[in-house]
């Protein structure tokens, strides 16, 4: 009986660490006024349609990326009251175009500039998309370097861009990466590598901010129900249903059973989980590097996050494995 109680504080011990530590080191940054403006990327459907309805509701203006004028339209219509309606303006943005991301600078500047200088108190890097699902050895590099384009070139040069404006009201940044920013997945290279990437630009810019005034954070969703789950299902199926059987020989052991995509898919957050770690990363005293949300097939995908915190990468490589094996069993 001893050895289980003193088990189970050991484990409530470690488990408090990572809390107790980012209470202990916690940063203070100035509070964004309420009236300041943001922009969010990626904002057409899904997280970035959500955050951009979700902070224009709050109060704030909203500079919507969209990549075509009736997603725009869409999006405004679709606001959940006439206020919030108002405070969303779309801009045409296509975050691999740089002459579309200098466009929406000049934009934005007139725009706040002729509403008697309201600051720009936030960028959302939000535009993303999935990887191929396939084995690294069968990725096209073009495809490959498209993806790093989107999820990682382009949050940097969108940064780059506004960053001028933001040191100015010392404003935030707030990066939507991933789960598979923290950890990995059989045949999402891709999609991990640019995640990660990100990461680490984050974690970068955030020390260069630091002094400046301006708080980098990163918000790590796991699954949310979005547009994006969606098109990575059906990639699924089309790659199980393209691929040779020689390569199912070799690395068919790692083929994630559909069945479990989709129940991953059927238990998604809610958009409210990304949204609410947005508006806490954009308006708190101590704003949080990083925002852990939502699950994967209904476990917390905090856990997961102690989980890889805790582990060795020859056990964590060990639990896919399992993962897999189990999926295979199943189906």
């Amino acid at each position: 009986m001893m050895g289980i109680r003193f088990s189970a504080l050991l484990v409530a011990f470690l488990a408090s660490i990572p809390y107790l530590l980012d209470l202990a080191t916690r940063r203070e940054y100035p509070v964004p006024p309420p009236e300041g403006a943001v922009v969010v990327t990626g904002a057409s459907t899904g997280i970035g349609a959500h955050a951009a309805h979700s902070l224009a509701r709050t109060g704030f203006l909203v500079f919507a990326g969209v990549r075509k004028e009736l997603d725009g339209e869409t999006l405004k219509a679709e606001a959940p009251t006439l206020e919030s309606q108002e405070n969303i303006v779309p801009i045409i943005l296509d975050v691999t175009k740089q002459e579309q991301i200098d466009k929406a600078v000049q934009t934005v500047s007139s725009t706040l500039d002729s509403l008697g200088g309201r600051p720009l108190v936030g960028l959302v890097n939000n535009a993303g998309v999935g990887g191929s699902n396939k084995p690294v050895e069968f990725q096209s590099m073009d495809d490959l370097r498209w993806l790093f384009d989107v999820n990682f070139f382009g949050a940097i040069a969108t940064t780059k861009a506004f960053l001028a404006l933001l040191r100015a009201s010392k404003g935030r940044v707030i990066n939507i990466s991933s789960l598979a920013g923290l950890t990995v997945a059989p045949f999402m290279t891709d999609y991990c590598a640019s995640k990660w990437a990100l990461e680490a630009f984050s974690d970068a810019l955030r020390v260069e901010m630091g002094e400046l005034g301006v708080s980098v954070s990163v918000v790590e969703p796991a699954y949310v129900t979005s547009a994006i789950f969606g098109k990575i299902a059906t990639r699924m199926k089309e790659t199980a249903d393209s691929v040779s059987e020689k390569v199912m020989e070799v690395y068919g052991h790692l083929v994630q059973n559909p069945t479990y995509t989709r129940r991953c898919i059927e238990k998604a957050s809610p958009p409210t989980v990304t949204s609410d770690a947005i508006l806490d990363a954009l308006t708190a005293k101590h704003p949080q590097t990083r925002y852990v949300v939502a699950n994967v097939d209904g476990l917390s995908a905090k856990v997961i996050g102690w989980m890889i915190w805790m582990f060795n990468d020859r056990i964590k490589d060990k639990l896919i494995e399992i993962s897999r094996l189990r999926q295979r069993k199943a189906q």
